[in-house]
């Protein structure tokens, strides 16, 4: 998951959770991803580092085009993530953010399958019996 977001303080902040440039993940980033941005000027020229990009432009008043081009699946993503924060942890420790964000990246794909959620966190510790496959 890989995601940008303004602060209540006019600063931009990123996050990529999973991998850092030059890892596995870039590389799927740069082959078969497009990245949907609004038109904030840093991200003008991704394009020369190998990456597909569209963007929205916010400030027309434009928050979906007519190619489906959008921002609003990782705005409601990080609506999502910060009342999950606000919701669930009294205080953030910064050293690890990267933690939360996956523990909440995991309940967020999981989130219509509560067997598929449980599972996946049981098969995590080895040594748990995993129930045998149904025929």
């Amino acid at each position: 998951m890989i995601g940008t977001n303004a602060s209540s303080l006019g600063r931009r902040t990123a996050c990529a959770v999973g991998g850092n440039r030059g890892s596995e993940y870039d590389s799927i980033l740069r082959t078969v991803s497009i990245l949907h941005t609004d038109g904030w000027k840093a991200y003008r020229g991704i394009e020369t580092l190998g990456y597909r990009h569209k963007f929205v432009n916010h400030q027309k008043g434009i928050w979906l085009d007519s190619e489906g081009t959008s921002t609003l699946f990782i705005d409601g993503y990080w609506a999502r993530l910060k009342q999950f924060l606000s919701r669930t942890h009294v205080r953030i420790n910064e050293a690890h953010i990267e933690k939360y964000v996956k523990e909440f990246e995991l309940r967020f794909n999981y989130r219509n399958d509560p067997a598929g959620l449980f599972y996946k966190i049981i098969s995590c510790h080895p040594g748990y019996p995993m129930p045998a496959a149904s025929s």
